[in-house]
């Protein structure tokens, strides 16, 4: 037993419950209170939006397509992302991190020298993390707090389906075959570093503490159709960043 001391980001209550928990050594506590205010309900900004012509609704909505190169890119330009001191510092990490492990597998384990390296890559983990959380919760901040806008909409995306392992394939013979295992791994890798399922979360209760929603459509041709147009055709999309209407030029 004992004091564990804290930095609140902002006033606070009374806590309601109260978690704490441990990781890489490091102690975190959360907690959450009633501060007083009623923030609208998704249904109840839905109703409010209904009220709108169609034109007026589209002048404040924006699409937000998620890619791997790009991972977050706004139908009015706006890119978001990790910057190029970011990229270089969590490869720098990762390099570390992969150092660490490869220790860590050649100790013995339990030893002291083996909870060193344990608790190395654990940090440099950590790391990673955070910084993908702060990245999301940035760009979901930027996003929300944009009086532009008040409906977001994303594209239903299956990330689990999407960063399934590959399949093992065999020959008639019953030889292993190539089924680019590795390659499918570095995208699947590369998924789940660009933070998708963080991003939505946070916009979405961002975005409905402001009286904004953020929802999602089917992903189907999403990326081909133009916002301006609706027009939809392959050509339309350059590249995974850069988009034109090949009937209006938008």
């Amino acid at each position: 037993m004992g004091v564990l001391a804290f930095k609140a980001h902002k006033p606070y209550k009374v806590p309601a419950s109260l978690h704490i928990s441990v990781e890489a050594g490091h102690w975190y506590v959360s907690f959450n209170h009633d501060d007083g205010v009623q923030e609208p309900s998704e249904q109840e900004t839905a109703d409010w939006l209904m009220q709108f012509t169609a034109h007026e609704l589209r002048s404040m909505t924006v699409g937000l397509d998620r890619g791997v190169a790009l991972p977050l890119a706004a139908s009015d330009g706006q890119r978001f992302g990790l910057s190029k001191t970011q990229k270089k510092r969590l490869s720098a990490q990762e390099r570390h991190k992969k150092r660490w492990q490869r220790r860590q597998a050649r100790r013995t384990q339990g030893s002291k020298n083996w909870l060193k390296a344990k608790r190395k890559v654990a940090r440099y983990q950590r790391y990673g993390a955070n910084l993908r959380r702060d990245v999301a919760h940035k760009t979901s901040h930027t996003l929300a707090s944009d009086d532009r806008y008040k409906l977001f909409v994303f594209e239903a995306l299956s990330v689990k389906n999407m960063t399934k392992r590959a399949k093992a394939r065999q020959d008639d013979q019953g030889r292993w075959q190539r089924n680019g295992g590795r390659a499918k791994s570095g995208l699947n890798k590369a998924i789940l570093s660009s933070a998708w399922g963080q991003t939505k979360l946070f916009l979405q209760y961002k975005a409905r503490r402001v009286g904004k929603l953020a929802i999602e459509v089917p992903a189907f041709y999403s990326s081909q159709e133009c916002g301006q147009c609706g027009h939809i055709h392959k050509d339309n999309r350059k590249s995974q960043s850069e988009f034109v209407c090949q009937s209006c030029g938008h």
